[in-house]
């Protein structure tokens, strides 16, 4: 049979009290913290959604200036404009007639370089590896015979 265990002593009524106040404080307190820490890491991640807008605001501006950068640069590279500028500075256009051509002794001409990629065309036999195309079955058995090769040389 059951005996039901019976304390001698019972706890004073105001110290459950407080024990009860005191779990009720730490279950606040564990809420208080994870409604803090949920708040900073929602800020955080609000500031860092700021900062790239800003950062892709900034990359527009700076795509967009190279690209005006860009055409500045052809219009004043174009070859009427470049003609016009040249016109304005005292160069005039050649006329093939009284072009002189000299004649250097030793300079051979503008040698013309060989770009190319070499291409080994003997392949190897095989491809793959031995080891590689060894089952896991013949692995173990070749390792065992082995091991038991060296343990009977080890015993004679």
């Amino acid at each position: 049979m059951k005996k039901k265990l019976t304390q001698a002593y019972k706890q004073a009524p105001w110290r459950i009290q407080t024990q009860w106040i005191g779990l009720i404080l730490i279950i606040l307190v564990g809420f208080v913290l994870i409604a803090g820490l949920y708040l900073k890491l929602t800020a955080d991640i609000t500031v860092a959604g700021i900062n790239v807008r800003k950062l892709k605001a900034e990359e527009e501006t700076i795509r967009r200036s190279i690209a005006s950068q860009q055409s500045q640069y052809a219009l004043l590279t174009a070859s009427s404009s470049m003609e016009e500028r040249a016109l304005a500075l005292g160069y005039r256009l050649q006329n093939p007639d009284e072009t002189i051509y000299l004649m250097v002794p030793g300079y051979a001409g503008k040698q013309s370089a060989l770009v190319g990629v070499v291409v080994d065309t003997i392949l190897p036999a095989q491809v793959i590896k031995p080891v590689y195309t060894q089952s896991l079955w013949e692995w173990f058995y070749q390792n065992m015979i082995q091991s038991r090769d060296v343990g009977l040389e080890a015993l004679q």
